[in-house]
């Protein structure tokens, strides 16, 4: 008795093998080496854009725990840019373009503008730069100089990766600042005198 499915088979099967798997390994390293160059790109993007995240018109970026968010202001047609360091242990640093170095503090409590505002301000040519990192609940920050105008801006909170618990804001204010105050989401304001503190 003969087996017909093996004799079929058997006029299917090439006697010369001539097959280099060899090479079909070398072509299959090199898809995956052509997958993987654009994976491990957008891979670093990712991280990236976990590190620097825009909100608000503010840039923030983490490093060893301090959150460093920065902006620009304008006043009399000049820009500044500026930018707020906060650290471990309620540590904040301001950097004003122009101005020498950063003024830091031990600790945000220290400011002589202090809480809830955490602002602090530089002179600059027609008037001042104020920048802060406020607690939470502060969502407007209005400044009225000592001529009547008043200068708002909405505070802006960090990306949740970054874990701090600040809002941040900059005004440029043209003249000099008498009160600070900021407003909740409800509308609820709380107003420091300036004056007093000079």
């Amino acid at each position: 008795m003969t087996d017909v499915l093996l004799e079929r088979f058997a006029a299917l099967a090439d006697p010369t093998d001539d097959s280099d798997w060899l090479d079909v390994r070398r072509r299959a390293r090199r898809v995956r080496r052509r997958i993987a160059v654009p994976i491990a790109a957008a891979a670093a993007v990712l991280v990236a854009a976990a590190a620097v995240a825009a909100g608000g018109g503010w840039m923030f970026s983490t490093h060893d725990r301090q959150v460093t968010a920065a902006t620009s202001v304008s006043l009399d047609g000049k820009t500044w840019h500026v930018s707020i360091t906060t650290g471990t242990f309620g540590r904040v640093c301001f950097h004003i373009d122009g101005s020498p170095g950063r003024t830091c503090t031990g600790r945000l409590g220290e400011l002589h503008q202090a809480r809830p505002f955490g602002a602090l301000d530089s002179k600059v040519s027609g008037g001042q730069i104020w920048l802060g990192a406020t607690i939470g609940f502060a969502r407007r920050v209005v400044i009225t100089t000592t001529s009547g105008h008043t200068y708002t801006t909405a505070t802006t909170a960090a990306p949740k990766g970054t874990k701090t618990p600040f809002r941040y804001w900059a005004l440029a204010v043209a003249g000099t600042a008498k009160s600070i105050t900021a407003y909740d989401a409800h509308g609820r304001a709380i107003t420091k005198s300036l004056t007093s503190l000079r």
